[in-house]
């Protein structure tokens, strides 16, 4: 996916992980080209909840947010930014349907991620399972991984079961070709 650097987080919690969800979307909403998100974890890791994260940052309620599961894709408008707001689609694309390469293209993904964004029009585009498709992903697709922190947590606290909408402590990892600033983690460095 990528060799470039990469930047973590880890401990995220519910609260922490809405923090890195506005750090995320204030770092995308300073882009003015269109960026591609490729989501990689395992079942109930938090792709969708991340995503719901991000879609609230730009005003969308988590309660319009839903899985694109068995729609393949799903589609929100928002703004971002106080004084000079910028209008945010986010498209938010579930690929584990999707088979092969016939399928992502008849799916009108290559077109999803040539669409174009400008100086006050961001296009977001997060597709969880990405990974299965990363000779697709544009050259520059910004990846994070989301993996359960089993060094910080105790045994208790992990899942043992199908997580949903849990409160256990995750990790991020974040890399990519343009890694952007300003998506360290001050937890970490402190």
């Amino acid at each position: 996916m990528t060799n470039g650097n990469a930047i973590t987080w880890n401990r995220l919690d519910l609260h922490r992980m809405s923090v890195f969800a506005n750090r995320l979307a204030g770092v995308l909403a300073d882009r003015s080209e269109t960026t591609a998100v490729g989501l990689v974890g395992t079942l109930g890791a938090g792709k969708t909840q991340l995503t719901t994260l991000i879609a609230r940052s730009i005003g969308v309620a988590s309660d319009d947010v839903t899985s694109p599961t068995f729609t393949l894709a799903q589609h929100y408008r928002g703004s971002i930014g106080g004084d000079a707001p910028v209008t945010v689609d986010l498209h938010h694309v579930d690929a584990y349907r999707i088979a092969d390469e016939d399928e992502w293209f008849e799916a009108g993904m290559e077109e999803l991620l040539d669409t174009s964004a400008s100086q006050d029009h961001r296009v977001w585009i997060f597709v969880e399972w990405a990974d299965r498709f990363a000779d697709w992903m544009p050259d520059d697709t910004l990846w994070i991984r989301i993996d359960w922190d089993t060094q910080s947590a105790s045994p208790g606290d992990l899942p043992t079961d199908l997580p949903g909408e849990n409160d256990q402590p995750r990790r991020i990892t974040i890399t990519g070709n343009k890694l952007p600033a300003g998506l360290a983690d001050d937890e970490s460095a402190s």
